[in-house]
């Protein structure tokens, strides 16, 4: 093989906290040996090396003391094709559960209504050749239909298989899989919703998961929860990185993040139910907030990339259901996520309702508060969003709202809450301490004077609203001077107008 074929192109590091995918330039070091475990194959997940050989420039190699010489780049630098990330079908999701015994279940897609039939059955094997038979009659047409694989009476699937086979009988359902990966000896769910996660994904720090294992010793303090036929069931959280923890996860094929790639769909409104994104416009655009070498895909459908660096990508809807994924290359795909164009009532001309109410269920209206309602509101919103709460004009923290679920919200004095459906800010309360407020006015009439005289370079006429707002600001006699100054220029910037009415139309 000649040299240049040995080189590698997706060589990983930790930067600033976040697996990065490196180049040779980037690195102080001029050598950096495999046995250090500072760099690694995003291809197979082995160590590598960065070296420079006679006057050649620095570049990534393989050790030569590899127990295990297998790399997918070695066939594709053969072939000199590129190795893209592609996805050759949908994918059906496992979940674990373990009230009655660990088991798994299989998510099996919504289907149209005229394969939902007495006849049509589907076929699920395990490599012993043990069958389970389910008519088609049993799955829904809007939302997954989870199959219990290990309840007591289905005695073949007591234990989780390592592969499931998937077969219709009297029907041709080709996007679905032929077979699905199930546990040889680990595996790793998401700690909310209890689904699988796929090799070579990332364990986020500071987020709850649960580790299935058959074997007897462990050498992380995970909190234990159940030992069942020969597997153990743990609950885990990583609270920060940690070198040791970092290794244990990456022989295992799975990486330790911060910050790990995903997608959220930002507009139109969506909602998701039962692991679907319902949305009903002709497209659901995605934003990545990661900078990462990540490809996302739709299935059926083609790939649409990235727009400009926005990174948001539109999802065609084409086929009554599809599925948008996140993988790095070949067929390694990290994140899923399934679409289904749905009535869902969004009504385009006036915005959702939000439900606030104390926990007695007194109402809370958006607006300014002196004292605390409650120390916690409930909040329902119809599809899914997210809090901010604010304090000291800083972001303290965000929740994720799903679509029709209760959340509860712990207040204080001194915080302003948001509350968003999508894109669209729906409710907004600040509660301020009256004390407070007054030694805090100069100080916002000082901070709002600043962002006001940033503003130019889109000049337009003076509103007349503008005379009536002059009564509403009392003795911030600084801004009151600059506003009256723009009145009798007879002209205001475009932004700097609407940062007072947004302003000042809360109160």
């Amino acid at each position: 093989m000649a040299e240049n074929q040995l080189q590698l192109d997706n060589v990983w590091g930790r930067v600033n906290g976040n697996w990065k995918r490196v180049t040779p330039d980037e690195l102080s070091e001029e050598t950096i040996r495999a046995k250090s475990k500072t760099l690694w194959c995003r291809y197979c997940n082995k160590p590598v090396i960065k070296t420079r050989e006679g006057a050649n420039r620095p570049y990534f190699k393989h050790s030569r003391g590899d127990d295990d010489k297998v790399c997918p780049q070695r066939k594709i630098l053969e072939s000199q094709s590129v190795s893209e990330y592609h996805v050759k079908e949908k994918i059906l999701p496992l979940r674990l559960q373990w009230e009655n015994g660990i088991r798994l279940e299989l998510g099996l897609l919504p289907i149209p209504e005229n394969l939902r039939n007495s006849e049509n059955k589907i076929q699920i094997k395990c490599p012993d050749n043990n069958r389970l038979d389910i008519f088609s009659e049993r799955l829904h047409t809007d939302r997954i239909y989870w199959q219990d694989l290990g309840a007591p009476y289905l005695k073949n699937f007591k234990d989780p298989c390592p592969q499931y086979e998937i077969e219709w009988k009297y029907a041709d359902m080709y996007h679905w899989p032929k077979s699905v990966n199930g546990i040889e000896y680990l595996a790793i769910f998401d700690g909310q919703t209890r689904r699988m996660l796929p090799p070579y994904s990332d364990i986020k720090i500071g987020k709850r998961y649960f580790y299935l294992t058959s074997a007897n010793y462990l050498d992380l303090e995970f909190n234990f929860l159940k030992k069942d036929n020969g597997w153990n069931l743990y609950e885990f959280q990583v609270p920060r990185f940690d070198e040791n923890v970092n290794r244990f996860f990456m022989d295992r094929d799975f990486w330790l993040n911060e910050s790990p790639p995903t997608l959220y769909p930002i507009w139109p409104i969506s909602v998701e139910r039962e692991g679907i994104i319902q949305f009903e416009s002709e497209k659901l655009y995605w934003f990545s907030p990661n900078d990462r070498d990540i490809k996302c895909r739709l299935f059926p459908g083609e790939e649409v990339p990235p727009q400009d660096k926005l990174l948001v990508t539109p999802a065609n809807q084409t086929e009554r259901q599809q599925m948008v994924s996140l993988g790095h290359y070949a067929d390694k795909t990290l994140k899923y996520w399934y679409l289904s164009w749905q009535d869902i009532g969004y009504c385009r001309s006036e915005p959702p309702e939000v439900r606030v109410t104390t926990p007695k269920g007194e109402p809370v209206p958006r607006g300014t508060y002196t004292s605390l309602p409650a120390k916690k509101l409930k909040i329902e919103v119809p599809w899914d969003g997210k809090i901010c709460v604010w304090k000291n004009g800083k972001k303290d923290r965000e929740h994720i709202l799903k679509g029709n679920e209760l959340f509860t919200l712990q207040i204080a004095m001194g915080e302003r809450i948001e509350i968003f459906q999508g894109l669209d800010q729906v409710w907004e309360a600040e509660f301020k301490d009256p004390e407070a407020a007054k030694t805090s006015m100069e100080t916002r009439e000082t901070e709002l004077l600043i962002r006001l005289r940033s503003c130019r370079g889109n000049p337009q006429t003076i509103p007349r609203a503008a005379g009536n707002l002059t009564n509403q600001l009392g003795k911030l006699t600084q801004l009151k001077k600059w506003l009256t100054h723009r009145i009798r220029e007879g002209q205001i910037d475009e932004k700097a107008w609407k940062i007072l009415k947004k302003e000042f139309e809360k109160e």
